[in-house]
């Protein structure tokens, strides 16, 4: 289903712009810590670890953060420790032996040759249904092949505990379960391990709350067909016909989503937004956009589909 718009193109575009203007209903902005842990948080689901305490180092040397100084020198000290795990990942993969297996996933896979060049330190595998070895980075591996690897060489010292929570508490695809256990034996031998516990707490929240909010939009009063009117002065009025859909979606690439105050947000391409209203009967919305223009909406017959 298509969005269609009752009056001329060029027209449309002219007033649509006017109409929606800026985001009115954006959330709260991120501290700047915040956003750096995010960065950091996709580098080191990457295991790029080198990279992410370079965001660290940067950090520590911009004033921007100096109310966040003991966290980063905390981060710095984890993160080294990280990078000491992915060095014995490697120092593992260079001592396998031709013929030597390693699991992946439920695979079994025979090692014929560790590769470290200027493109990166590798494998190269055969997989078990394969005439053909092919090349695997380090940082592809399944996992649990990095604990695998890494097996022989940490102990059940706290620090070995702690570095291996930390990694399961962020590489992508992880063992969350795991990643507590290692943690939770770091913390009982001394270490101190709450910032990630918090984040795993954090994490786990998250998705919690977006599983309920999709399972909630699925059957939420304003799903189906809509005739919307935008109610611009001097000039006129933008009318589309909309079909809002599960998961935040509509059938024009816009979005929407239900705010805390029970009210509709209504986010289009060009950026623009409108805060909406449903009235008890389900049958009308009014709102206004960002800019202050009037916005009225009315149900229309269900959809074909």
């Amino acid at each position: 289903m298509r969005l269609f718009v009752s009056i001329a193109l060029v027209l449309f575009g002219v007033s649509f712009a006017v109409a929606w203007g800026a985001p009115g209903d954006e959330d709260p902005p991120v501290n700047p810590y915040d956003s750096l842990w995010q960065q950091v948080r996709q580098l080191l689901a990457d295991r790029e670890f080198g990279s992410a305490a370079g965001l660290i180092e940067d950090a520590e040397d911009d004033p921007e953060f100096a109310p966040f100084k003991k966290q980063l020198v905390t981060d710095r000290k984890d993160l080294a420790e990280l990078q000491r795990f992915a060095t014995l990942v490697n120092e593992s993969a260079a001592g396998l032996k031709s013929g030597a297996t390693l699991k992946q996933g439920s695979s079994t896979y025979t090692v014929e040759k560790y590769i470290s060049d200027a493109e990166g330190d590798r494998l190269l595998l055969k997989g078990p249904n394969s005439a053909t070895a092919a090349e695997n980075s380090l940082n592809e591996l399944e996992y649990h092949s990095w604990i695998d690897l890494t097996q022989s060489k940490l102990t059940t010292s706290k620090e070995d505990r702690y570095v291996l929570g930390m990694y399961l508490a962020t590489v992508e695809h992880g063992n969350r379960k795991d990643a507590r256990q290692a943690l939770n034996l770091a913390s009982t031998a001394g270490m101190t391990v709450n910032h990630w516990t918090d984040r795993l707490d954090a994490e786990e929240k998250a998705a919690a709350a977006a599983k309920d909010a999709k399972k909630a939009v699925r059957n939420d009063i304003i799903l189906g067909a809509w005739r919307i009117i935008i109610h611009v002065p001097k000039k006129p009025d933008v009318i589309i016909n909309a079909i809002f859909r599960e998961a935040g979606r509509t059938n024009i690439k816009s979005t929407w989503r239900k705010s805390g105050d029970g009210r509709y947000v209504l986010t289009l391409p060009k950026g623009g937004t409108a805060r909406l209203e449903l009235d008890p009967s389900g049958e009308h919305l009014k709102g206004k956009t960002a800019k202050g223009h009037k916005v009225t909406g009315l149900r229309q017959a269900k959809p074909r589909k």
